[in-house]
């Protein structure tokens, strides 16, 4: 293979590489965030079982620490103001589930709107 005939052959290589390498790592699986997600996971299950054991202080921390891992948890953040209502935290129970009829979950935007209207601070 002549001079010409290789760098041609080094610059497609160089093209195909960079379309394709890119591509192959956004396929990959993002560990740390399924980890969060996880852990963000394993703590409302955990506060959902403290809450039927009763230990709502406990579930507060746990429904914290996952919605610290993942902001996102409508179920959980529901669930959250529910403990802090069952603490008699009225405001912070509103001020969980106001949070949820703003992050465009249907369903939980439906049970938050009926906690607020059902539960007075």
């Amino acid at each position: 293979m002549n001079t010409h005939a290789r760098s041609l052959a080094a610059c497609l290589l160089a093209i195909a590489s960079a379309a394709v390498i890119p591509a192959a790592f956004a396929q990959m699986p993002n560990t740390a965030a399924a980890n969060t997600e996880q852990n963000a996971r394993q703590h409302a299950i955990s506060a959902d079982a403290l809450l039927e054991k009763d230990n709502i202080a406990g579930a507060v921390a746990e429904y914290r620490e996952a919605l610290r891992l993942n902001p996102k948890n409508a179920l959980a953040r529901l669930n959250l103001g529910m403990a802090y209502y069952n603490l008699k935290q009225a405001k912070a129970a509103r001020a969980e589930w106001t949070k949820v009829t703003q992050m465009g979950d249907e369903k939980m935007t439906d049970k938050a709107e009926a906690d607020l209207d059902q539960y007075p601070e």
